[in-house]
């Protein structure tokens, strides 16, 4: 019985070294964890204020583009925060009381910036809308008035060679000259047809485009501005953390 008060004595001491070096184990790991957190928050935030302070704010899609890159870096900062939130409030450095009372509150003004941006990257795209349309209608207008003028060249010449430079102009070949003035005025009308349907599929397909992008984006925003509301609930212990 000695014997085996001796031996179970012996291996609870084991077990408690044991326990001991598996919490200090944890205790670093979870240091890591931190400090991995700490280093996404730091690169995504980076990424963002480069961003905020990039000459192109002057430009009609610059909303869109800051809501396209931020709703791209959310997967990062999230991360990041769950990776510095993770353990609560142990095991801490005196520093990081103040660093996760700020994260805390900086997941709340993330919420609201999301929301904000939301309405901007609309107004932003209905710009870059605006501006894609107004440079295809004028590309295409370029292209009419250029036919429009063969076409009105064409009225005024009489010769059959010059009928036949213009016919090599807009593509008719292979036509008797009788006929050459006649084929190259339909060929010049086709075309011209042809010009303005394009410019209504491209301003068609522009705008389609353009709204399937900003409702992507808005769902992302949304998505986004609801996690990091989330996050700022549940860390008030970390908003009422003390560092004594």
């Amino acid at each position: 019985n000695l014997g085996n008060k001796k031996f179970s004595k012996i291996h609870n001491l084991q077990v408690n070294d044991e326990l001991k070096l598996f919490n200090l184990s944890v205790y670093r790991s979870v240091a890591l964890i931190h400090w991995i957190g700490y280093g996404l928050l730091v690169f995504g935030f980076l990424d963002i204020f480069f961003l905020l302070i990039s000459p192109s704010w002057v430009t009609p899609g610059w909303f869109l583009l800051v809501l396209e890159q931020h709703v791209a870096f959310v997967p990062v900062v999230l991360l990041g925060f769950v990776l510095a939130f993770f353990g609560e409030l142990k095991p801490r450095l005196l520093w990081e009381f103040f660093v996760i009372r700020w994260l805390s509150w900086s997941t709340l003004i993330l919420s609201v910036i999301f929301l904000i941006l939301i309405p901007s990257g609309i107004y932003s795209t209905i710009q870059v809308i605006d501006q894609t349309g107004q440079s295809i209608e004028q590309k295409g207008q370029y292209d009419l008035a250029r036919l429009e003028a063969v076409q009105r060249k064409l009225f005024e010449t009489r010769s059959i060679s010059d009928l036949k430079i213009l016919s090599q102009v807009v593509g008719v070949a292979g036509i008797q000259d009788k006929n050459l003035k006649q084929e190259i005025n339909q060929k010049i009308e086709s075309q011209k047809r042809t010009i303005k349907a394009n410019i209504k599929s491209k301003i068609t397909s522009t705008q389609l485009r353009s709204f399937k992008k900003i409702f992507k984006l808005s769902i992302g925003a949304l998505l986004a501005s609801l996690a990091h509301f989330l996050l700022w609930k549940n860390t008030s212990w970390a908003r009422h953390s003390e560092s004594n």
